[in-house]
């Protein structure tokens, strides 16, 4: 029997057994995966500044929070409501509809403070329902947060910022996620000085129970970003550049030894760089203003360090490049190419994959896209009242198929 037939045969026995965990007890990673309720970190430091063409956390999927509320003390407070329709139509990437709505309310407080470093302390909850006849639930998720905010760097342990706020690119992390599981636990380190940003997180994804078939389930991941160079220029448009790194690992199994479920160890990894333009202030009397843009080209590797594989690939490589225009203040167009070549993540968005990781009877080795992102973002009655729609098409090369996702976001935090 070769390797791969005995990927297949163990692969269906997890089908089986996974399926069996979830009807006795939910899986903290199943249907709750991952929104964002914290902001983006740099926001908090006054040497870089954001990036405020919104990409790829915009272009990805809507946070939850606006502003650094969990970095101030008071209490805060919101509600998300979400429709996603994914008319993928694929059986590598059948799509789905993700329809609901999330309500979160926190407190935070400094518990100590010496100078510029002070201890936050951030007790709350989120609650989630997703719409759907018989199987509608409401889900709750504490929101405990100790926050060590240093000259050296941040540390959050508790709650920490979910999928969508740890900017990974899609085929690495898939931001619908962000309406799946909306909180991490575990802890992370943030670092930004004037060049680089660090960001390392452990999320303790699902715990081991010895008593069912749920094994435990740990991912940790790294993001670092270096600025290459930035133009200073008070005029126009001034010309920025990036290079980045992204470490992804997922660890699957424990000491599960009742009912000698496999293990499994998978690494993804990628590196690229960003070219952006950043509008400077100007005196010009008839200076029009032209969209901002960014281009972005990666390279993606995966290897399955597994004794025995769940899936058909043992390693696989992707090219992807990204190229985003602000059309106007509310508006944004993002395209996108991308080649794969038996490239598969466990977390990844479904449309990127050359396996469908639910049913790995279905598998291309080849994957090959051009997609485009159109997204419109206003603001009704005040600033904390976000309307943000999307429409995404995509066209599958390779097996020449015609895909497209619908987004509505309805969003209000303070």
């Amino acid at each position: 029997m070769t390797e791969y037939e005995i990927a297949i045969d163990s692969a269906v026995e997890m089908t089986q057994i996974d399926s069996i965990a979830i009807s006795i007890e939910p899986a903290a990673d199943s249907t709750i995966s991952d929104t964002t309720i914290y902001p983006p970190l740099s926001a908090l430091n006054e040497v870089q500044e954001p990036d405020t063409f919104g990409w790829p956390s915009l272009e990805n999927s809507p946070s939850l929070s606006g502003t650094d509320a969990n970095y101030m003390t008071g209490t805060h407070w919101g509600m998300l409501h979400y429709n996603k329709d994914n008319e993928y139509l694929q059986r590598i990437n059948p799509g789905e509809t993700l329809f609901g709505n999330m309500a979160w309310a926190f407190i935070t407080r400094s518990v100590a403070k010496e100078g510029d470093e002070q201890v936050l302390l951030t007790l709350g909850g989120l609650a989630k329902v997703d719409f759907g006849g018989y199987e509608t639930k409401l889900r709750f998720n504490p929101l405990i947060q100790l926050i060590l905010h240093a000259k050296q760097g941040i540390l959050t342990v508790g709650s920490i910022p979910s999928h969508t706020q740890h900017l990974m690119p899609e085929p690495m992390i898939n931001y619908d996620l962000a309406f799946k599981k909306p909180v991490e636990y575990g802890f992370q380190l943030y670092k930004n000085t004037k060049r680089l940003v660090l960001e390392s997180w452990l999320d303790w994804r699902q715990a081991i129970d010895t008593q069912t078939f749920r094994q435990e389930i740990i991912s940790f991941g790294t993001r670092i970003e270096y600025q290459l160079f930035k133009d200073e220029a008070k005029k126009f448009h001034a010309l920025n550049a990036k290079a980045s790194g992204y470490l992804l690992l997922l660890h699957k199994g424990g000491e599960g030894f009742r009912y000698l479920l496999p293990l499994a160890n998978r690494g993804t990894y990628a590196a690229g760089f960003t070219l952006f333009t950043q509008q400077r202030n100007t005196s010009l009397e008839n200076y029009s203003s032209t969209p901002k843009f960014k281009l972005e080209c990666l390279a993606f590797y995966q290897k399955d360090f597994s004794p025995r594989l769940s899936q058909p690939f043992r390693e696989g490589t992707a090219l992807m490049i990204n190229m985003g225009i602000k059309l106007t203040k509310t508006q944004q167009l993002v395209l996108t190419a991308y080649q794969a070549n038996k490239f598969t993540t466990p977390l990844g968005a479904s449309f990127y994959q050359c396996v469908n990781e639910n049913n790995i009877m279905y598998f291309n080795p080849v994957r090959k896209i051009i997609s485009a992102r159109y997204i419109q973002q206003i603001h009704m009655i005040s600033q904390n009242f976000q309307i943000e729609s999307r429409l995404e098409p995509i066209y599958d090369l390779d097996q020449k198929h015609l895909l497209y996702s619908l987004g509505l976001y309805l969003k209000y935090s303070i």
